[in-house]
């Protein structure tokens, strides 16, 4: 039995979402809690690695999930689409998944919200292949019927209709079931459970538990079909969740009942689960799912309903209600319809079209878009007859990734009409490259959870040429290659599309500019300490509830998956020592500022310093890195308490000590002045080791000034530094004699005497590329000096 399978056993949705490897999810719902679904099931997804991920809901859903705060991915990494039914609803409550261990089907009465996966009593049903092999066909009819029903408004029909076929393979592989499921697309529950009935011999007793009711017609009409005189409705100690109890004043054929399993606990949790119990001659048919007893849902198609069936020996056990009735409120009858009007839109490239649902929308509207927390106008736009509008967004109107969900709004004479926008760039992203691309779109739209930093950088570990771009200031790209530009990242400007002739086997030909473009983004973020993450989750329209974001645990797997980059990354330096030491030293301080520790820090900083040292020469256009690179010498040499250690290596690496001193202590990133405050004890203590460091003098910075005198043949001014060591006397006295010209000039490559190409002792080429200056002792005992600009 696979861990899928044994999930299957329990009774809640969560489980078999975390149980299986799972590449594509379906959610179906009436009412809607975005903030919740981020919360919970699309965290859970996100683990076990699923990258397909969509919600069909009710137009009326939608719509109350668009003032929600906690939503922030909608659009990015999953999608929502709209389902209207015309005098009714969308009603039913499904997942369906599908991977390795797929497909499996969860349909119970629970909406996608907090109060329909954790605080109402509900009931599901968790269905696999092997088990319900008719129940898999059944539901390939439904999303068929939900794509080709002419009384549905279902603009992205194609989406239900595209699970239909794998469903239909599952369902085929034989055997009988006794689960069956049923929908109300086009024929009533009632009728199809009539049928089923007699098909079982006839029904003898007929059981119903409902939240919602609305009047007594659904039940007895069900009843008449059945044949029945007498019927159970179930009742409990307090009132179903904003329904109301059967009317039994106006109903004596009713008896009233507790269904076991169905009573509410002490505390009260609202019952809105929905059970419907047929006892027949040869069966008992159990009938759960999201058909409510009411007309809309059960006795006409109305409502879009989907409920299972299961038919075996035993039926529900019951109990004799004991008390009284609280007294019966007035409630409309569910699924009377709603005037809610919402629109879908998508943005590719500059072009953000889309459609207006639940409204008569023809003529010129004015448009509003919010990707950043504010609404911008874009100014007007036509509705055409059909519904459809599209509208090019001008190019200074940048649209950012953000945190939170993007909204396009329409108004005209006091009328408003809104919807999220989808990103079909963002979510191909997400389905080809996985979850590594969903972390790195929420690491850029402020995302601090340790899973998605954990994945840009699982991602990195695996694609190391693939993620360097946005590090080299293109000396490593070819420009046919990549487009990059990490100074800012529209979502505009991403664009997913084939690429003739592409070689990487990690884009296999396609749209490399797009993944580029978010690795820039990543790598904005990363530097200015932009990962601030957090959100608030929103009530739902259906069932309010409480809840919000667990704290993040500690980063321990982003730790990890660093200390595997340090160790894969050491290799590559040599390679591109400037981009891959920049890189390092991002990354290496973006983690380390989440858990922040003086002796982490200062291990890191002296880590990668013994790592620049030999390899790093800024260029002076790479300001970002001679700061890094600057911050790196100054918290390893404080730890060492060594100031001429900082005054060496920066005038090695960087160059013009008090320049590079300059522009790293007035323009540090967030993340490289928290950590040096950090490990420097704040910044007082820094300030001091920096004037200490600005007091000292080495030998690197006097070697141009010597290498100069050299090449003009005259003495050089007196140079403390060099003057100490024993060679400097004889390069004195061959200048002062004349012979300038003659002194060999060595390159930092150089291990053998430039003037007789003998090889110098390993001692000697260390001496000489740490002081500038060595005797040549095997060979013409000329005194050798170092030109670290050859």
């Amino acid at each position: 039995m696979t861990a899928a399978e044994a999930a299957s056993a329990t009774a809640h949705p969560l489980d078999v979402v975390r149980a299986g490897r799972w590449t594509r999810a379906l959610f179906g719902t009436y009412a809607l809690s975005l903030g919740f679904f981020e919360a919970a099931p699309l965290r859970a997804l996100r683990r076990v690695g699923a990258n397909d991920i969509r919600i069909l809901a009710d137009v009326s859903g939608v719509a109350a999930s668009l003032g929600e705060a906690g939503a922030r991915e909608v659009g990015r990494t999953y999608a929502v689409d709209a389902i209207g039914a015309p005098g009714g609803c969308f009603h039913p409550k499904f997942v369906l998944l599908d991977g390795e261990d797929g497909p499996r089907l969860v349909i119970g009465s629970g909406n996608l919200t907090f109060g329909g996966w954790g605080r109402n009593l509900e009931l599901c049903e968790i269905l696999s292949p092997r088990t319900s092999p008719r129940a898999f066909g059944d539901m390939a009819d439904f999303l068929e019927a939900l794509a080709t029903s002419p009384r549905l408004d279902f603009p992205n029909a194609g989406i239900a209709a595209s699970w239909a076929g794998a469903l239909r393979r599952s369902g085929d592989m034989g055997g009988g079931s006794d689960v069956r499921l049923l929908h109300s697309v086009d024929r009533p529950i009632a009728d199809q459970l009539v049928e089923m009935a007699d098909a079982a011999g006839g029904a003898t007793g007929l059981l119903v538990a409902s939240p919602y009711f609305g009047l007594a017609g659904a039940v007895r009409r069900l009843a008449d079909g059945l044949g029945l005189e007498r019927f159970a409705v179930h009742v409990s100690t307090a009132l179903a969740l904003a329904g109301q109890h059967y009317d039994f004043a106006h109903d004596t054929r009713a008896d009233r009942v507790v269904v076991e399993g169905l009573d509410e606990e002490p505390r009260q949790r609202p019952m809105h689960a929905k059970l419907i119990e047929i006892i027949c001659r040869d069966r008992v048919l159990t009938v759960s799912g999201s058909v409510n007893a009411s007309g809309p849902a059960l006795s006409r198609a109305v409502n879009v309903e989907l409920a299972v069936v299961r038919a075996g020996p035993e039926r529900t056990p019951v109990r004799a209600f004991v008390g009284s009735l609280p007294p019966l409120p007035v409630v409309e009858t569910e699924g009377s319809g709603s005037d809610d009007a919402i629109l879908l839109a998508n943005l590719v490239g500059r072009n953000l079209s889309g459609i207006v649902m639940g409204a008569d929308a023809q003529g010129t509207w004015s448009a509003r878009l919010d990707a950043t927390g504010e609404f911008r106008e874009l100014g007007d736009l036509e509705v055409g007859l059909d519904r459809r509008f599209s509208i090019e967004i001008r190019g200074g109107d940048e649209i950012g990734f953000g945190s939170r969900r993007a909204i396009l709004a329409l108004s005209r004479d006091g009328r408003r009409v809104a919807g999220f926008v989808t990103f079909p760039d963002l979510l191909e992203l997400n389905r080809r490259w996985g979850s590594s691309a969903g972390s790195m779109i929420r690491v850029v739209g402020g995302s601090a959870e340790d899973e998605d930093l954990a994945g840009v950088l699982e991602y990195f570990a695996r694609h190391p040429d693939e993620t360097a771009a946005p590090w080299s200031n293109g000396s490593a790209v070819r420009p046919t290659d990549r487009v990059v530009d990490d100074r800012s990242v529209s979502l505009a400007e991403l664009d997913v599309r084939p690429r003739a002739g592409g070689t990487s086997p990690h884009v296999a030909g396609w749209g490399a500019s797009a993944i580029d473009r978010l690795i820039a983004a990543v790598r904005r973020s990363l530097v200015s300490g932009g990962t601030g993450g957090g959100g608030s989750a929103a009530g739902d329209a259906e069932d309010a509830g409480a809840g919000g974001r667990a704290a993040s645990p500690p980063p321990e797997r982003t730790e990890k998956v660093f200390e595997v980059i340090r160790e894969a990354f050491a290799s590559r330096i040599d390679d591109d020592p400037q981009t891959e030491l920049h890189r390092l030293g991002d990354l290496g301080l973006c983690v380390l500022a989440r858990r922040p520790d003086a002796a982490r820090v200062s291990e890191f900083a002296s880590w990668w310093t013994v790592l620049a040292s030999p390899r790093l020469r800024c260029d002076p256009e790479r300001a970002e890195l001679r700061s890094l690179a600057t911050a790196m010498v100054l918290i390893d040499a404080m730890a060492a308490r060594s100031p001429i250690r900082a005054r060496r290596r920066i005038a090695a690496m960087v160059g013009p000590v008090d320049d590079a001193l300059d522009a790293c202590m007035g323009a540090m990133t967030p993340v490289v002045s928290g950590l040096v405050a950090e490990a420097t004890a704040g910044r007082e203590a820094l300030d001091a080791f920096v004037a200490e460091v600005r007091g000292e003098r080495s030998v690197l910075e006097e070697l141009p000034v010597l290498l100069a005198a050299i090449r003009a043949g005259g003495a050089p001014p007196p140079l403390p530094c060099l003057d100490r060591e024993p060679e400097m006397a004889r390069i004195r006295r061959r200048i002062a004699d004349g012979f300038a010209a003659r002194i060999p000039i060595a390159g930092p490559w150089h291990t053998s005497c430039p003037k007789c190409s003998i090889g110098l002792p390993a001692a000697d080429i260390q001496r000489l590329r740490a002081i500038g200056l060595v005797a040549a002792q095997n060979c013409c005992s000329s005194v050798v000096v170092l030109d670290r600009s050859l």
